[in-house]
């Protein structure tokens, strides 16, 4: 599926992300009551981020949950916005960088006009080799494109970094996991300089942010 499986996500382990990771200042004082209120969450039943994220969609009840939940509403406010980090919305097939004109044109004829589009239309052979025949694409072509499709699928991956990401060899969520972050920064600093002539070194903490939304993504590109 093009987005995170919220209830394969237990609150456990997004508590325990939480303790482990970098988090932006604004967000920082979610550590500190994280683990009492995944206790509170349990027994209200709500073990999973998709359970949590229905129980705190409607801000107005933030205010009579929070005592209940031992912090105060400007909390779950966060909270929400954190579980809701794992839902990246889909973009407008346009914003993917490299991506001309008349192959938008033949890929919107056939019905595709966002990354949601591509992905859950191209991720198979099959698939691909379908769309191949109705844009006059070839199925190449379809496969570079859907590969930044799934990269902008990653929190923390915008367009071009994905084009920068695919150019240095890391082509897909898995690829981004199983490759070290040092050479990430590497890798990404050199290819920005020699392509646009400015040397841009993504942080450390930053490449490592995007990992654990990297992880709860499945992997459904046939290749």
């Amino acid at each position: 599926m093009y987005a995170a499986d919220l209830s394969k996500i237990a609150t456990d382990d997004f508590a325990q992300s939480l303790l482990e990771v970098e988090l932006i200042p604004s967000r920082r004082v979610l550590k500190d009551h994280i683990l009492d209120v995944v206790v509170a969450l349990h027994e209200r039943d709500v073990h999973d981020l998709e359970a949590l994220r229905r129980l705190l969609r409607d801000k107005r009840g933030h205010g009579r949950l929070a005592p209940e939940l031992g912090v105060d509403a400007g909390y779950l406010t966060l909270l929400a916005r954190e579980v809701n980090a794992y839902l990246v919305k889909p973009l407008v097939l346009a914003r993917i960088e490299g991506l001309q004109e008349p192959e938008l044109e033949r890929m919107a004829a056939a019905g595709v006009t966002s990354t949601r589009d591509c992905y859950e239309r191209a991720t198979t052979t099959l698939g691909r080799s379908s769309l191949a025949a109705e844009t006059g694409l070839p199925a190449e072509r379809l496969l570079e494109v859907l590969e930044l499709c799934d990269l902008v699928r990653v929190t923390g991956i915008g367009p071009a970094s994905a084009v920068a990401f695919q150019a240095i060899g890391i082509s897909s969520p898995s690829d981004y996991l199983a490759t070290e972050s040092a050479v990430i920064q590497a890798r990404y600093a050199d290819w920005t300089e020699e392509h646009t002539g400015r040397r841009e070194v993504l942080g450390l903490s930053d490449i490592d942010y995007c990992r654990r939304y990297a992880a709860v993504l499945d992997e459904d590109i046939e290749r």
